[in-house]
């Protein structure tokens, strides 16, 4: 959500029954996907710095593995509560994670601050632009009140953080 306006409870219902559907299990395991890219970079931290050695990679990883926790608490444990808090929270938390990601390490990329190359600019905005797509989707989706809709692109707003894998160099190609 764009908004702090709780998801409706019968929402909140329909995403904990058994069965559950797939994309309601997709989207409740989306957060864990930041904490798969963050680990990834923390572990990876020395290939980063061959890249970008100005750029505080081991604490940018910690930040991005946190967010994991911000988001679980935002959009599953209080999912469909009147308790806005940790929305607010993972709505600016994920804004910072974002703007010390794509964006500066383009510009830091044209003035020869790292090595990343123009493919994997390219990559990091292609990715990027998925992630605001599946954002705008999942925001319209809630709006017209299409539950499992907004489920999926949500959750797929969440897997751009797997999709960096690939473009982000680890130094293991």
């Amino acid at each position: 959500m764009l908004s702090t306006t709780p998801a409706p409870a019968a929402w909140r219902r329909a995403l904990f029954r058994r069965p559950m559907a797939p994309h309601h299990a997709f989207y409740l395991v989306s957060p864990v996907f930041f904490l798969v890219l963050g680990l990834r970079v923390i572990q990876q931290t020395k290939a980063l710095a061959a890249f970008d050695e100005g750029y505080p990679w081991n604490a940018y990883g910690h930040l991005v593995a946190l967010q994991a926790l911000v988001c679980f608490l935002a959009d599953v444990y209080t999912f469909g509560t009147p308790d806005v808090r940790w929305v607010l929270l993972d709505m600016a938390y994920a804004a910072t994670t974002v703007a010390l990601g794509v964006p500066i390490m383009t510009t830091r990329w044209l003035y020869g601050a790292n090595r990343f190359g123009l493919s994997r600019i390219i990559g990091l905005w292609a990715v990027a632009a998925y992630a605001g797509t599946t954002r705008t989707l999942a925001y319209r989706a809630f709006c017209a009140k299409r539950m499992d809709a907004y489920f999926f692109y949500h959750a797929c707003w969440h897997s751009f953080a797997l999709l960096l894998l690939p473009v982000v160099p680890f130094g293991d190609e």
